[in-house]
């Protein structure tokens, strides 16, 4: 079912995350993630961790800090980073620790991603927010539906020369980004995410395709034994209990993330500067 423009930003929201590369200031937003299970993983992009400014560079197992809007308030949390995948633009982030004595919600809301990407001429969406209050909408319209890092135009891969030749991105016109946009989902029509916004350039975006951002997160959880069913401590009822993260993890091929990891472009305990 088709939203409309006019019903995306309030429905969604709630998957969003704002990351805060500096723990103390929760106004600055640096990025964007977005929830990709109840229990607290993120989705977001590498560049955000690894600046070639004079920024600090994070690490797998440093700690960033977020905040989610659950739909009545802004909460705070903090999220460690275990998986930096440069060749794709790919981060997975999990969540922690709450800040103070709020006690960890458990019920994050989460989003749904598409199981096609998007076709030449379709109509993507975008929702962000560069104060971490208020959120602007913005669309635009698939116009590659998917082309090599490399073959794309020289002014342009000047911007995206950290994402490997070989990695597919998807290019989308008037799609336009805001200060600390990156990370942000990209969705289809129907509310689904497709992609994650990259970087832009005048009028032209790219995104991250959610083919390649789905495998290499499920194939890392599967790794880690976090894929499917889980047991989680649960610190109040001190017992427990068993929770299931998102259904993409058995809707694609292991064997297609496996071929990206092995190739050496994702190696979570050494990654790349």
């Amino acid at each position: 079912m088709e939203l409309g423009r006019a019903g995306f930003s309030k429905e969604f929201e709630k998957a969003i995350v704002t990351i805060h590369l500096n723990r103390k200031d929760f106004v600055y937003v640096d990025g964007h993630g977005v929830l990709i299970s109840d229990n607290g993983w993120i989705a977001t992009v590498y560049h955000l961790f690894k600046s070639e400014d004079p920024k600090p560079s994070f690490q797998v197992g440093s700690e960033v800090g977020i905040k989610w809007f659950d739909g009545e308030s802004f909460k705070v949390y903090y999220a460690e980073i275990v998986l930096l995948v440069k060749q794709n633009d790919v981060a997975l982030l999990k969540v922690v620790r709450s800040d103070g004595e709020e006690d960890m919600p458990w019920d994050f809301n989460y989003a749904n991603f598409a199981d096609e990407l998007p076709k030449l001429g379709q109509e993507v969406h975008m929702t962000a927010t560069n104060d971490g209050v208020n959120f602007e909408y913005t669309y635009g319209m698939i116009s590659f539906e998917g082309r090599k890092c490399g073959d794309v135009p020289s002014r342009c891969r000047d911007l995206i020369h950290f994402i490997g030749e070989d990695s597919p991105v998807i290019q989308v016109h008037n799609l336009h980004g805001i200060p600390g946009c990156s990370g942000v989902p990209v969705l289809n029509s129907e509310g689904e995410v497709v992609g994650l916004y990259s970087i832009g350039y005048s009028r032209i975006a790219f995104i991250t395709p959610s083919t390649i951002l789905k495998a290499l997160c499920a194939l890392h959880l599967k790794e880690s034994g976090e894929c499917g069913m889980v047991e989680e401590e649960d610190k109040i009822l001190s017992k427990k209990r068993k929770r299931k993260l998102h259904p993409f993890l058995s809707k694609f091929s292991f064997k297609l993330a496996h071929n990206l990891m092995i190739r050496g472009r994702a190696k979570a305990s050494t990654p790349e500067n």
